[in-house]
């Protein structure tokens, strides 16, 4: 090879070698953070790296990275760093040096500071950027943990709270399950324990008013019976205020309220869930109504007034179906107004139920006189009524051996076609009220039944005067515009109907 060819060879060789060094000096290094390099530093030994950490010493000679496993040195002297640096990035190769691993320096850089860097790219953030803020929360929260940095970690619990909210107004009215994923993400990130409340209060008060059948109900029923502390506990005190402000927004109600009255409103939150599946089950006709009201008293004994609201109602839709109801369903009815403390009640339904069997009976039905007359005794204790039943019954039927039999037994004599009843102790003569009832008079003594037979027409106006144990009734006949017939009806506690006790005239002045 002569001497060109040698000087070719060299050059080009020359320029090979230039290349590849260029090549390798502009390959990117290797960037990591100190918690990274100390998982991988042994696999990189003879590469060259980028390393980025806080500083924890500095001289002309080394470089120390807080809690980095590996030492940085130089082997040239370099510019001290200044105290104020607080974070820098250090470039160089990995070696090993019998049992420990050095990074000789090849350069150095200053950065800002972690709480520097989380404002920085705070403020290149879209402030709607979901994914932004968390990897920001993240970034943040992770710095605060490895360096124990209380600071950093208040800031990634800041930066996970601007995402929690972007999501959250994103859910709201809508999303009750995204809501309540939020919570337990809330809880994973350490924030307080106010936003993981305010969160589930609202998806469970979300659920409530997306709720489309009692089965939805259950489920927020169950849930919020463990998500929600104190919501099964009723409430020991009425609080108008409160409920009045949860009624108008249960949200900012909440977000204002003290722990103490947190607890109230799970309570309060809760009794609407249970009420609402209560409605959904109540009838429109309200014949479940008590049964209905029984569960409202076990359940939510806060609404007990309008437990009584649905007695109230099952009662009266029962009463204008009497006619329909059965003497099982009669009984029922009258032991329902007997709890209510309504006895009278009871007693009028059991005795219009009667009436209405009573006029559509035929006039040749003397078996149904018969059991009616005995169910006037059983269901009402009025025999004065199963006698006037009887009497009616024998004035239909004359000669029937059943009908006279019952009467012999009551006491009653058929004297001259006519049947006389027994004399009483201190009871006017029977045959007295007969022939007044003939007459169309009122006498003393008569029973409210015979003086609407004795006057064949109503009142025309009936005053009622109720004083303890007993109820005076003034019936008033005749015009109004002039002198009118007074008859007082009196009863007493116990006593099976009102009787005449007085009569006279009155005249009423406009």
């Amino acid at each position: 090879m002569n001497i060109r060819q040698v000087i070719t060879t060299a050059a080009i060789f020359c320029c090979l070698l230039v290349g590849t060094t260029n090549i390798a000096t502009a390959a990117p290094l290797r960037s990591f953070t100190v918690q990274q390099f100390n998982k991988v530093f042994e696999k990189f030994v003879g590469l060259d790296v980028r390393v980025i950490g806080r500083k924890s010493l500095a001289s002309t000679r080394e470089i120390g990275l807080l809690h980095c496993e590996v030492r940085f040195k130089s082997r040239r002297l370099m510019e001290k760093l200044s105290r104020d640096v607080a974070k820098v990035q250090i470039d160089g190769r990995v070696v090993r040096e019998g049992n420990r691993y050095v990074v000789y320096i090849s350069a150095v850089k200053t950065l800002p500071s972690d709480e520097e860097e989380f404002q920085l790219r705070k403020r290149r953030l879209n402030e709607k950027s979901l994914e932004g803020w968390y990897e920001l929360g993240e970034w943040a929260t992770g710095q605060g943990t490895f360096y124990q940095d209380d600071k950093m970690s208040m800031l990634g619990r800041e930066a996970h709270a601007q995402g929690i909210a972007i999501e959250r107004a994103a859910a709201r009215g809508k999303d009750a399950v995204r809501l309540k994923k939020l919570a337990a993400k809330a809880e994973t990130y350490g924030l307080l324990p106010a936003l993981q409340e305010n969160l589930l209060f609202e998806a469970f008060v979300l659920m409530r008013d997306q709720a489309k059948s009692v089965a939805d109900l259950g489920v927020a029923i169950s849930e919020a019976a463990t998500e929600l502390p104190g919501s099964e506990i009723p409430l020991p005190q009425p609080q108008p205020k409160l409920r009045k402000q949860y009624k108008a927004d249960p949200q900012t109600s909440y977000e204002g309220a003290s722990a103490t009255q947190r607890t109230l409103l799970h309570r309060i939150l809760m009794s609407d869930l249970i009420l609402a599946r209560l409605q959904d089950q109540l009838d429109k006709n309200f014949e479940n109504g008590f049964q209905i009201a029984d569960l409202i008293d076990r359940e939510i004994p806060e609404f007990r007034d309008l437990a009584q609201e649905y007695r109230d109602q099952s009662l009266k839709a029962r009463t204008e179906q009497v006619a329909t109801l059965s003497r099982a369903d009669i009984l029922d009815l009258q032991k329902h107004y007997d709890d209510q403390q309504q006895p009278d009640k009871g007693r009028e339904v059991v005795e219009a139920w009667l009436e209405h069997r009573r006029n559509r009976l035929d006039e040749q039905d003397t078996e149904g006189l018969l059991n009616l007359s005995e169910e006037y005794v059983t269901m009402l204790n009025r025999p004065e009524r199963a006698t006037d039943l009887l009497l009616t019954a024998a004035e239909r039927n004359p000669g029937n051996e059943r009908i006279e039999a019952k009467l012999g037994r009551l006491g009653y004599q058929l004297q001259n076609g006519k049947w006389r009843a027994p004399r009483g102790g201190d009871e006017q003569d029977e045959s007295d009220i007969e022939r007044a009832m003939r007459e169309g008079r009122p006498v003393l003594k008569m029973t409210a039944t015979q003086l609407r037979k004795a006057m064949a027409s109503e009142p025309a106006k009936i005053l009622r005067i109720a004083s303890q144990g007993q109820v005076d009734e003034f019936w008033l006949y005749g015009d109004s515009t002039g002198s009118q017939l007074a008859v007082r009806l009196s009863r007493r506690d116990g006593s099976p109907e009102a009787k005449v006790t007085a009569i006279g005239q009155v005249k009423l002045t406009p």
